[in-house]
């Protein structure tokens, strides 16, 4: 028979190095977290797309440097 799944760790922050559980937040404190979560997701998802945009312009740069090279730009 498989074993119980142990019980998920309970939501918390850990701030200045003291561990808060999200059970004994009061509402204000609830958005405040919540705030915290959604900010930190829009960092995370900035990041990713700064990465993105960095690999397409070195893709680009490079075909264009390749392509000057070659001598396919026009001379004045």
């Amino acid at each position: 028979m498989a074993k119980k799944k142990e019980k998920a760790e309970e939501q918390h922050v850990d701030l200045e190095g003291v561990k808060y559980y999200t059970k004994d937040f009061n509402q204000e404190q609830v958005d405040y977290y919540n705030h915290l979560m959604d900010l930190s997701k829009k960092e995370n998802a900035m990041a990713f797309n700064i990465r993105q945009v960095r690999g397409g312009y070195e893709y680009f740069a490079g075909l264009l440097s390749k392509s000057l090279k070659n001598g396919e730009a026009e001379s004045d």
